[in-house]
């Protein structure tokens, strides 16, 4: 074998970034909201998400999650098989060529991966609670922490009272900053 160890990695049709560009193909604008429309179309493809080191790794109960803070990152966390804790990867944007990637069956008896996203763009503004959640009641001025998405599901993260919740969008109403 020739070249270097991530040539084959880098076939278009094989990395993390390529299914990135072909998923964001249409999109004409990559901020904030496209990353979290990304992913919700992987979580949507998460039965044939397959990450090539998480498949080497072997890992299980997988979290792919997509994290916006200045720039885009990917953090992976699993377990390791008959190995307590759990293992943590973390690629920065420029890295993802590197990170083989492919939509295809997963081995039988593979659990599929768990994909969100965290947006901290909104943390720190403050909002009111409609409906109680996680013990903070309704009409309790939180702080966002930030914007996530699990799965399809999209919520805010917040924080009071020395106390973390999430809720749905519609249940937060945001206070205008001055």
């Amino acid at each position: 074998m020739t070249g270097t160890p991530n040539e084959a990695v880098r076939d278009s049709t094989r990395s993390l970034a390529a299914l990135i560009s072909r998923l964001g193909a249409d999109v004409t604008h990559w901020d904030r909201s496209f990353a979290r429309q990304l992913a919700t179309a992987l979580a949507a493809e998460c039965e044939t998400l397959t990450l090539a080191p998480v498949e080497r790794l072997d890992l299980r109960d997988v979290v792919v999650t997509f994290s916006l803070a200045e720039r885009l990152s990917v953090v992976v966390t699993g377990r390791l098989p008959d190995v307590p804790g759990e293992l943590t990867l973390r690629w920065r944007e420029a890295d993802l060529i590197d990170v083989g990637a492919e939509l295809r069956p997963r081995k039988s008896g593979t659990p599929p991966y768990l994909v969100c996203s965290l947006d901290f763009g909104p943390a720190g503004q403050h909002g009111v609670l409609l409906t109680s959640a996680e013990g903070l009641p309704a009409g309790q001025v939180v702080r966002i922490r930030a914007r996530a998405t699990v799965g399809q599901r999209e919520e805010w993260r917040v924080q009071a009272l020395g106390l973390s919740a999430s809720v749905a969008l519609a249940d937060l109403r945001l206070l205008v900053q001055e």
